[in-house]
Protein backbone atom coordinates (compact mmCIF):
# COMPACT_ATOMS: atom_id res chain seq x y z
CA UNK A 1 0.00 0.00 0.00
CA UNK A 2 1.58 3.44 -1.12
CA UNK A 3 1.90 5.82 1.57
CA UNK A 4 -0.98 8.09 0.14
CA UNK A 5 -3.52 5.11 0.31
CA UNK A 6 -2.14 4.13 3.53
CA UNK A 7 -3.25 8.17 4.57
CA UNK A 8 -6.34 7.59 2.70
CA UNK A 9 -7.39 4.99 4.49
CA UNK A 10 -6.69 5.91 7.58
CA UNK A 11 -9.00 9.51 7.05
CA UNK A 12 -12.15 7.18 5.72
CA UNK A 13 -12.11 5.74 9.02
CA UNK A 14 -12.64 9.17 10.81
CA UNK A 15 -16.28 9.76 8.92
CA UNK A 16 -17.03 12.25 6.02
CA UNK A 17 -18.25 15.35 5.86
CA UNK A 18 -21.93 15.63 5.48
CA UNK A 19 -21.56 18.24 2.40
CA UNK A 20 -18.19 17.62 0.67
CA UNK A 21 -17.38 20.34 -1.45
CA UNK A 22 -16.29 19.56 -4.90
CA UNK A 23 -12.69 20.21 -3.96
CA UNK A 24 -13.28 17.28 -0.74
CA UNK A 25 -14.82 14.90 -3.47
CA UNK A 26 -12.07 15.21 -5.74
CA UNK A 27 -9.24 14.89 -3.07
CA UNK A 28 -11.26 11.62 -1.56
CA UNK A 29 -9.15 9.09 -3.70
CA UNK A 30 -5.38 8.97 -5.43
CA UNK A 31 -6.96 8.45 -8.85
CA UNK A 32 -9.55 11.83 -8.28
CA UNK A 33 -6.28 14.07 -7.81
CA UNK A 34 -3.99 12.48 -10.41
CA UNK A 35 -6.72 12.73 -13.05
CA UNK A 36 -7.49 16.30 -12.02
CA UNK A 37 -4.86 18.45 -11.52
CA UNK A 38 -5.90 21.20 -13.73
CA UNK A 39 -9.69 21.55 -12.41
CA UNK A 40 -7.76 21.48 -8.83
CA UNK A 41 -5.84 24.09 -9.97
CA UNK A 42 -8.69 26.27 -11.07
CA UNK A 43 -11.29 25.56 -7.70
CA UNK A 44 -8.47 26.25 -5.95
CA UNK A 45 -8.31 30.02 -7.55
CA UNK A 46 -12.10 30.31 -7.20
CA UNK A 47 -11.66 29.67 -3.67
CA UNK A 48 -9.17 32.56 -3.30
CA UNK A 49 -10.99 34.77 -5.18
CA UNK A 50 -13.94 34.05 -3.43
CA UNK A 51 -11.88 35.01 -0.07
CA UNK A 52 -10.63 37.76 -0.96
CA UNK A 53 -13.98 39.13 -2.34
CA UNK A 54 -15.32 38.31 1.32
CA UNK A 55 -12.01 39.99 2.93
CA UNK A 56 -13.10 43.30 1.11
CA UNK A 57 -16.37 43.47 1.95
CA UNK A 58 -15.40 42.84 5.36
CA UNK A 59 -13.12 45.20 5.67
CA UNK A 60 -14.78 48.00 4.76
CA UNK A 61 -17.72 47.05 6.80
CA UNK A 62 -15.97 46.25 10.25
CA UNK A 63 -14.28 49.00 10.22
CA UNK A 64 -16.97 51.75 9.02
CA UNK A 65 -17.87 53.96 11.76
CA UNK A 66 -21.41 53.09 11.28
CA UNK A 67 -20.23 49.51 12.66
CA UNK A 68 -18.00 50.45 15.28
CA UNK A 69 -18.69 53.67 15.71
CA UNK A 70 -15.60 56.84 15.31
CA UNK A 71 -12.49 56.63 17.06
CA UNK A 72 -10.27 59.63 17.72
CA UNK A 73 -7.73 60.77 15.58
CA UNK A 74 -4.63 60.51 17.71
CA UNK A 75 -1.14 59.09 17.08
CA UNK A 76 -0.21 55.64 19.02
CA UNK A 77 1.86 55.94 22.28
CA UNK A 78 3.86 53.05 20.63
CA UNK A 79 5.56 54.37 17.31
CA UNK A 80 4.85 51.02 15.59
CA UNK A 81 4.01 50.91 11.58
CA UNK A 82 0.14 50.47 10.90
CA UNK A 83 -1.49 49.68 7.74
CA UNK A 84 -4.58 49.59 5.92
CA UNK A 85 -7.27 52.48 5.38
CA UNK A 86 -7.74 55.70 7.99
CA UNK A 87 -10.54 54.53 9.51
CA UNK A 88 -8.72 50.47 10.27
CA UNK A 89 -5.71 52.96 11.75
CA UNK A 90 -7.75 54.97 13.65
CA UNK A 91 -9.24 51.82 15.44
CA UNK A 92 -5.85 49.93 15.41
CA UNK A 93 -4.44 53.03 17.17
CA UNK A 94 -7.00 52.76 19.90
CA UNK A 95 -6.29 49.54 20.77
CA UNK A 96 -2.69 49.87 20.53
CA UNK A 97 -3.21 52.79 23.02
CA UNK A 98 -5.62 51.59 25.08
CA UNK A 99 -3.04 48.33 25.74
CA UNK A 100 0.15 51.01 26.37
CA UNK A 101 -1.48 52.78 28.77
CA UNK A 102 -2.84 50.27 31.18
CA UNK A 103 -0.62 47.46 30.88
CA UNK A 104 3.51 47.21 31.61
CA UNK A 105 3.41 43.55 29.80
CA UNK A 106 1.65 44.58 26.78
CA UNK A 107 3.67 48.14 26.70
CA UNK A 108 6.72 46.68 26.65
CA UNK A 109 5.68 43.86 24.06
CA UNK A 110 4.76 46.72 21.61
CA UNK A 111 7.62 48.44 22.11
CA UNK A 112 10.05 45.24 21.12
CA UNK A 113 7.56 44.21 18.42
CA UNK A 114 8.21 48.27 16.90
CA UNK A 115 12.00 47.64 17.64
CA UNK A 116 11.98 44.75 15.37
CA UNK A 117 10.15 46.85 12.52
CA UNK A 118 6.44 44.83 13.17
CA UNK A 119 3.72 46.21 11.00
CA UNK A 120 0.28 45.95 12.73
CA UNK A 121 -3.04 45.20 10.31
CA UNK A 122 -6.50 44.20 9.98
CA UNK A 123 -6.94 40.86 8.13
CA UNK A 124 -10.17 39.38 7.83
CA UNK A 125 -9.97 35.28 8.58
CA UNK A 126 -13.03 32.60 8.75
CA UNK A 127 -10.91 30.66 11.50
CA UNK A 128 -8.57 32.66 13.63
CA UNK A 129 -8.49 35.80 15.12
CA UNK A 130 -5.18 36.73 14.50
CA UNK A 131 -1.88 35.82 13.60
CA UNK A 132 1.86 36.84 13.27
CA UNK A 133 3.83 35.98 9.64
CA UNK A 134 7.67 36.20 10.77
CA UNK A 135 8.56 36.05 7.20
CA UNK A 136 6.68 39.58 6.38
CA UNK A 137 6.76 40.33 9.94
CA UNK A 138 3.30 41.64 10.36
CA UNK A 139 0.92 41.06 12.93
CA UNK A 140 -2.55 40.44 11.75
CA UNK A 141 -6.31 40.62 14.07
CA UNK A 142 -9.46 40.25 12.63
CA UNK A 143 -11.59 43.43 12.03
CA UNK A 144 -14.89 41.35 12.62
CA UNK A 145 -13.72 40.78 16.65
CA UNK A 146 -14.93 43.03 19.39
CA UNK A 147 -12.57 45.45 20.83
CA UNK A 148 -12.06 43.88 24.29
CA UNK A 149 -11.67 40.36 22.41
CA UNK A 150 -8.93 42.18 19.81
CA UNK A 151 -6.77 43.49 22.89
CA UNK A 152 -5.80 40.00 24.53
CA UNK A 153 -5.46 39.12 20.92
CA UNK A 154 -3.28 41.99 19.97
CA UNK A 155 -1.36 40.87 22.75
CA UNK A 156 -1.25 37.53 21.97
CA UNK A 157 0.09 38.17 18.45
CA UNK A 158 3.03 40.62 19.61
CA UNK A 159 3.87 38.07 22.40
CA UNK A 160 4.63 35.77 19.36
CA UNK A 161 7.07 38.32 17.76
CA UNK A 162 8.80 38.40 20.86
CA UNK A 163 8.70 34.56 21.05
CA UNK A 164 10.35 34.80 17.42
CA UNK A 165 13.20 37.82 18.62
CA UNK A 166 14.17 35.04 21.18
CA UNK A 167 14.93 31.81 18.64
CA UNK A 168 11.75 30.64 18.09
CA UNK A 169 12.59 29.29 14.05
CA UNK A 170 9.99 30.97 11.63
CA UNK A 171 9.26 27.59 9.96
CA UNK A 172 7.79 24.56 11.48
CA UNK A 173 9.61 21.00 11.79
CA UNK A 174 12.78 22.15 11.02
CA UNK A 175 13.61 20.59 14.84
CA UNK A 176 12.96 16.94 15.70
CA UNK A 177 9.41 15.72 16.48
CA UNK A 178 9.43 15.68 20.03
CA UNK A 179 11.11 19.15 20.42
CA UNK A 180 8.47 20.46 18.09
CA UNK A 181 5.26 19.00 19.63
CA UNK A 182 6.70 20.96 23.06
CA UNK A 183 8.04 23.97 21.42
CA UNK A 184 4.58 24.68 19.28
CA UNK A 185 2.47 24.27 22.33
CA UNK A 186 4.94 26.01 24.06
CA UNK A 187 4.49 28.83 21.93
CA UNK A 188 1.20 29.23 21.86
CA UNK A 189 0.79 28.55 25.88
CA UNK A 190 3.17 31.43 26.73
CA UNK A 191 0.88 33.70 24.13
CA UNK A 192 -2.44 32.58 25.95
CA UNK A 193 -0.28 33.48 29.57
CA UNK A 194 0.96 36.75 28.36
CA UNK A 195 -2.83 37.86 26.87
CA UNK A 196 -4.20 36.61 30.37
CA UNK A 197 -1.37 39.33 32.24
CA UNK A 198 -2.03 42.02 29.96
CA UNK A 199 -6.06 41.44 30.79
CA UNK A 200 -5.82 41.55 34.09
CA UNK A 201 -3.49 44.84 33.86
CA UNK A 202 -6.09 46.34 32.41
CA UNK A 203 -8.69 45.45 34.21
CA UNK A 204 -6.54 46.74 37.48
CA UNK A 205 -5.40 49.92 35.67
CA UNK A 206 -8.98 51.01 34.39
CA UNK A 207 -11.55 49.34 36.86
CA UNK A 208 -13.23 48.39 33.66
CA UNK A 209 -13.48 44.52 33.81
CA UNK A 210 -14.74 43.90 30.24
CA UNK A 211 -11.18 43.06 28.54
CA UNK A 212 -10.81 40.42 31.30
CA UNK A 213 -14.88 39.05 30.97
CA UNK A 214 -14.05 38.52 27.16
CA UNK A 215 -11.13 36.50 27.71
CA UNK A 216 -12.39 34.60 30.29
CA UNK A 217 -15.78 33.59 27.73
CA UNK A 218 -13.51 33.00 25.32
CA UNK A 219 -11.37 30.39 27.08
CA UNK A 220 -12.76 29.74 30.09
CA UNK A 221 -10.61 26.53 30.63
CA UNK A 222 -7.71 28.74 31.01
CA UNK A 223 -9.18 31.35 33.01
CA UNK A 224 -10.08 28.83 35.47
CA UNK A 225 -6.53 27.56 36.08
CA UNK A 226 -5.52 30.91 37.09
CA UNK A 227 -5.36 32.20 40.54
CA UNK A 228 -5.71 35.73 39.93
CA UNK A 229 -5.83 38.97 41.88
CA UNK A 230 -8.99 40.28 43.14
CA UNK A 231 -10.97 42.59 40.57
CA UNK A 232 -10.21 45.56 43.14
CA UNK A 233 -6.28 44.67 43.49
CA UNK A 234 -4.27 47.23 42.52
CA UNK A 235 -1.85 47.12 39.66
CA UNK A 236 1.38 46.81 41.34
CA UNK A 237 -0.37 43.40 42.80
CA UNK A 238 -1.25 42.15 39.34
CA UNK A 239 1.87 42.59 38.26
CA UNK A 240 3.62 41.44 41.40
CA UNK A 241 1.54 38.07 40.79
CA UNK A 242 2.59 37.73 37.17
CA UNK A 243 4.51 34.85 37.13
CA UNK A 244 2.16 32.49 38.80
CA UNK A 245 -0.59 34.48 36.67
CA UNK A 246 1.32 32.86 33.84
CA UNK A 247 2.29 29.49 35.08
CA UNK A 248 -1.47 29.06 35.63
CA UNK A 249 -2.64 30.37 32.40
CA UNK A 250 0.31 28.41 31.04
CA UNK A 251 -1.12 25.25 31.87
CA UNK A 252 -4.48 25.72 31.69
CA UNK A 253 -3.83 26.45 27.69
CA UNK A 254 -3.57 22.29 27.72
CA UNK A 255 -6.71 21.62 29.17
CA UNK A 256 -8.06 22.23 26.11
CA UNK A 257 -8.10 18.98 24.81
CA UNK A 258 -9.46 19.62 21.69
CA UNK A 259 -7.51 23.16 21.13
CA UNK A 260 -4.45 20.56 21.90
CA UNK A 261 -5.35 18.35 18.85
CA UNK A 262 -5.97 21.42 16.68
CA UNK A 263 -2.82 22.83 17.04
CA UNK A 264 -1.25 19.39 16.57
CA UNK A 265 -3.29 18.98 13.33
CA UNK A 266 -2.14 21.96 11.82
CA UNK A 267 1.53 22.32 12.64
CA UNK A 268 2.02 18.43 12.97
CA UNK A 269 -0.22 16.23 10.77
CA UNK A 270 -0.98 18.26 8.34
CA UNK A 271 3.22 18.97 7.59
CA UNK A 272 3.20 15.08 7.83
CA UNK A 273 1.12 13.73 5.62
CA UNK A 274 2.11 16.53 2.88
CA UNK A 275 4.49 14.30 1.07
CA UNK A 276 0.60 12.02 0.07
CA UNK A 277 -0.19 14.60 -2.33
CA UNK A 278 3.53 14.95 -4.19
CA UNK A 279 5.43 13.29 -6.82
CA UNK A 280 8.55 11.97 -5.71
CA UNK A 281 10.67 15.24 -6.89
CA UNK A 282 8.27 17.53 -4.64
CA UNK A 283 8.59 14.77 -1.93
CA UNK A 284 12.41 15.03 -2.09
CA UNK A 285 12.08 19.29 -1.90
CA UNK A 286 9.23 18.69 0.94
CA UNK A 287 12.28 16.71 2.95
CA UNK A 288 14.35 19.00 2.57
CA UNK A 289 12.23 21.73 3.59
CA UNK A 290 11.08 20.21 6.75
CA UNK A 291 14.34 18.52 8.31
CA UNK A 292 13.42 17.47 11.53
CA UNK A 293 16.72 17.79 12.77
CA UNK A 294 18.15 19.23 16.08
CA UNK A 295 16.68 19.07 19.75
CA UNK A 296 16.03 21.37 22.90
CA UNK A 297 15.08 20.12 26.03
CA UNK A 298 12.55 21.63 28.37
CA UNK A 299 14.54 23.66 29.91
CA UNK A 300 15.89 25.38 26.93
CA UNK A 301 12.44 25.72 25.77
CA UNK A 302 11.03 27.80 28.59
CA UNK A 303 14.00 29.87 29.38
CA UNK A 304 13.70 30.75 25.47
CA UNK A 305 10.69 32.72 25.86
CA UNK A 306 8.50 31.98 29.23
CA UNK A 307 9.04 34.94 31.03
CA UNK A 308 7.88 37.66 32.50
CA UNK A 309 7.97 41.55 31.82
CA UNK A 310 11.17 41.99 33.91
CA UNK A 311 13.00 38.97 31.77
CA UNK A 312 12.68 35.95 34.61
CA UNK A 313 11.70 33.13 33.47
CA UNK A 314 7.87 31.75 34.98
CA UNK A 315 9.26 28.48 35.28
CA UNK A 316 12.85 28.96 36.87
CA UNK A 317 11.46 26.01 39.89
CA UNK A 318 9.65 24.06 37.12
CA UNK A 319 12.16 24.11 33.95
CA UNK A 320 11.07 20.50 32.94
CA UNK A 321 7.52 21.25 32.87
CA UNK A 322 7.23 20.21 29.16
CA UNK A 323 8.24 16.76 29.94
CA UNK A 324 4.86 16.05 31.75
CA UNK A 325 2.71 13.91 29.60
CA UNK A 326 0.01 15.63 29.58
CA UNK A 327 2.28 18.53 27.62
CA UNK A 328 4.21 15.99 25.57
CA UNK A 329 1.99 13.53 24.13
CA UNK A 330 1.10 12.88 20.55
CA UNK A 331 -2.21 11.62 18.98
CA UNK A 332 -2.40 7.98 16.86
CA UNK A 333 -2.66 9.77 14.08
CA UNK A 334 0.28 12.33 14.14
CA UNK A 335 2.56 8.77 15.59
CA UNK A 336 1.44 7.08 12.59
CA UNK A 337 1.85 9.85 10.15
CA UNK A 338 5.65 9.89 11.68
CA UNK A 339 6.53 6.87 11.08
CA UNK A 340 5.23 6.57 7.20
CA UNK A 341 6.84 10.28 6.91
CA UNK A 342 10.41 9.02 8.21
CA UNK A 343 10.21 5.57 6.76
CA UNK A 344 9.41 6.88 3.44
CA UNK A 345 12.10 9.94 3.49
CA UNK A 346 14.53 7.06 4.08
CA UNK A 347 13.69 5.35 1.28
CA UNK A 348 14.21 7.48 -0.52
CA UNK A 349 17.27 9.65 0.97
CA UNK A 350 18.74 7.32 3.07
CA UNK A 351 18.58 9.38 6.11
CA UNK A 352 17.97 8.28 8.87
CA UNK A 353 13.98 8.47 10.56
CA UNK A 354 13.60 10.53 13.65
CA UNK A 355 12.81 8.53 16.34
CA UNK A 356 12.81 11.45 19.22
CA UNK A 357 8.93 10.75 19.83
CA UNK A 358 8.90 7.35 19.78
CA UNK A 359 8.55 7.71 23.42
CA UNK A 360 6.05 10.10 23.59
CA UNK A 361 2.96 9.17 25.44
CA UNK A 362 -0.28 8.66 24.01
CA UNK A 363 -3.03 11.00 23.81
CA UNK A 364 -5.26 8.62 22.24
CA UNK A 365 -7.07 9.64 18.81
CA UNK A 366 -7.89 13.23 18.03
CA UNK A 367 -10.15 12.44 15.69
CA UNK A 368 -12.03 10.17 17.72
CA UNK A 369 -12.04 12.82 20.54
CA UNK A 370 -12.96 15.24 18.50
CA UNK A 371 -16.32 13.04 17.51
CA UNK A 372 -16.75 12.20 20.89
CA UNK A 373 -17.00 15.74 22.16
CA UNK A 374 -18.60 17.10 19.25
CA UNK A 375 -21.08 19.35 21.27
CA UNK A 376 -18.20 20.47 23.93
CA UNK A 377 -17.64 23.89 24.44
CA UNK A 378 -14.29 23.84 23.28
CA UNK A 379 -15.01 22.09 20.37
CA UNK A 380 -16.83 25.07 19.14
CA UNK A 381 -14.16 27.11 19.51
CA UNK A 382 -14.24 28.30 15.67
CA UNK A 383 -11.56 30.87 15.72
CA UNK A 384 -7.92 30.82 17.43
CA UNK A 385 -4.82 32.72 17.61
CA UNK A 386 -1.78 31.67 16.17
CA UNK A 387 1.91 32.24 14.98
CA UNK A 388 1.63 31.68 10.91
CA UNK A 389 4.77 29.90 11.17
CA UNK A 390 4.81 28.54 7.60
CA UNK A 391 2.74 24.97 7.18
CA UNK A 392 3.59 23.13 3.41
CA UNK A 393 2.55 23.46 1.08
CA UNK A 394 -0.45 25.56 0.46
CA UNK A 395 -2.60 22.58 -1.31
CA UNK A 396 -3.06 21.29 2.48
CA UNK A 397 -4.10 24.88 4.09
CA UNK A 398 -6.52 24.84 1.27
CA UNK A 399 -7.86 21.04 1.75
CA UNK A 400 -8.01 22.26 5.66
CA UNK A 401 -10.26 25.65 5.08
CA UNK A 402 -12.79 23.43 3.27
CA UNK A 403 -13.38 20.08 5.56
CA UNK A 404 -15.88 19.73 7.76
CA UNK A 405 -14.60 19.74 11.31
Amino acid sequence: MSFFDQIHQENKTQGKPKNPSMLNQIFSSPQNIEGNSHLIETLMKIEQKKHEMKKSFFHTLYSSPFVRGFYKNEPPVVDIELTGSKNEKKRLTALINSIAKNSETGRSLLQNAAEHGTKIGFDYQDTGYGYFDPTKNIVMINPCCSDAKLKTTLAHEVRHVYQHSRGLPDMLCQKDLATEVKLNRAAEADAQATAAQVALEIRATTRDSKVWQKFCSSYPLIANAISAPSKDAPVEKVIENQSKTMQDAFKGWFEQKNTVDIYEEDYLYFNLTSIAFQKKDDQLKTFEELPFEGNMSSKEIVEMFCQTSNGQCYFKDNPNILDDPKMCGISTETKNAADLFFQSRKNLTGKQEDKSYVDLPSRGSMYGRRAASENASDQNRSLKDTSDRKVHPALLTLLKNNKNR
